[in-house]
């Protein structure tokens, strides 16, 4: 047999095929009304795994067998989309998929909430993405978000992830909390200071976040300072200003040492130049712009082969670009884990929709944190 003849054969087979997979896919339509009629989730993982062992065994040549199980798993994962699609089509946005309270719009003339005092890096980010608001200071992240969970501030403002130390684990923690939600993100340029009353020679003991600690770790090699962990670096700054006390220093941001009358001792003493923390904006409900263009989950999969992959799936089969993952232990169960995953896309886009739909089919948990508007790095 001649190629052109192979590939008459090869038409003919397809033709077949095609007619197979159009009167399958009807009744995995069919199906999907069944399941939208009577509440039922989408995804069976028992169901398909049976069906793809089944028809396995039904192969002759082993050789062919991963090839066909690729193609079948490819099935299951298309007969999903088409069930999807009747599921999801024609109801509210997002809220008839996950659980989240009423959306509603942006607050004027907001109240907002930060860690530290002025002249810390958390005002700064305020001041950045609001400009002038009425404010509200607290010296835990954990008040920042009981301020805004109360009704106390109709925003709050947090640290999430750094450049030079990665995710701020207190806040994604914070985060948790089904009533929180990210409703907006601004990047800022942290460059640290050695502030102080005296002269560098002075300083016995030193005083700032942890944070600043670790983003300073190289300076800080150089010296045999006591270092003191304290609430946020404008508090340390401001602590150190009232005490009067030569021997003291605190690692802070250049304009603190202005607003509490302190000497830079030393300027940029973070060990990366590039040195930028993203802060996240939080508010107790939801907003939803037509521009907003990333979404922020937590996510926790089963301990079993694949679970991670059919989440990862879900969100390139929809054609959606992954901006970040990363995981973190969870308190009280030893050595498992929570993922944070932040994707692009709008709440009301339909392959938006799909792929959360999955992502909550394929997780023993999945929180939606928020749609906000994405600000590209530095």
């Amino acid at each position: 047999m001649g190629l052109e003849d192979k590939r008459k054969t090869i038409d003919e087979l397809d033709q077949e095929i095609v007619k197979l997979l159009t009167k399958r896919l009807e009744v995995a339509t069919e199906i999907g009304f069944y399941k939208k009629e009577r509440g039922l989730k989408i995804l069976d993982r028992d169901r398909e795994e049976e069906v793809i062992k089944k028809n396995l065994d039904r192969v002759n040549n082993e050789t062919f067998a991963p090839y066909v199980e690729t193609i079948l798993e490819k099935l299951m994962s298309v007969s999903r989309d088409a069930q999807s699609d009747i599921v999801i089509e024609n109801r509210t946005p997002i809220s008839a998929i996950i659980s989240m309270p009423v959306i509603t719009s942006k607050v004027k003339d907001p109240v907002v909430a930060y860690g530290g005092v002025k002249g810390s890096y958390g005002e700064q980010a305020l001041i950045q993405y609001f400009g002038e608001v009425k404010e509200l200071s607290f010296k835990n992240f954990s008040e920042v978000i009981e301020a805004v969970v109360n009704g106390q501030a109709d925003y709050g403002i947090l640290p999430i992830e750094n450049t030079s130390t990665g995710g701020i684990l207190e806040v994604e923690r914070l985060l948790e909390k089904d009533n929180i939600y990210i409703v907006g993100e601004t990047i800022v340029h942290v460059a640290h200071c050695l502030l102080g009353i005296g002269e560098l020679e002075e300083i016995k003991t030193v005083y700032s976040h942890v944070q600043g600690f670790e983003q300073s770790r190289e300076f800080l090699m150089d010296f045999d300072f006591k270092e003191v962990p304290y609430f946020n670096t404008a508090i340390s700054a401001e602590f150190v200003a009232r005490s009067g006390d030569k021997s003291l220093g605190a690692i802070a941001s250049k304009r603190a040492g202005e607003v509490y009358g302190l000497k830079v001792l030393k300027e940029n003493i973070n060990y990366n130049l590039e040195n930028f923390t993203r802060f996240v904006i939080i508010k107790n409900t939801v907003e939803i712009e037509a521009d907003y263009d990333k979404i922020s989950l937590q996510v926790i999969v089963e301990d079993r082969e694949g679970s991670l992959l059919r989440v990862i799936k879900s969100i390139t089969e929809n054609r959606l670009n992954m901006v970040k993952i990363a995981s973190r232990p969870i308190l009280g169960k030893p050595f498992e884990y929570i993922f944070s995953i932040d994707i692009n896309g709008n709440l009301n886009e339909k392959r938006v929709k799909k792929a959360l739909k999955e992502i909550s089919e394929n997780s023993v948990l999945m929180n939606f944190k928020g749609n906000y508007k994405e600000v590209k790095g530095k």
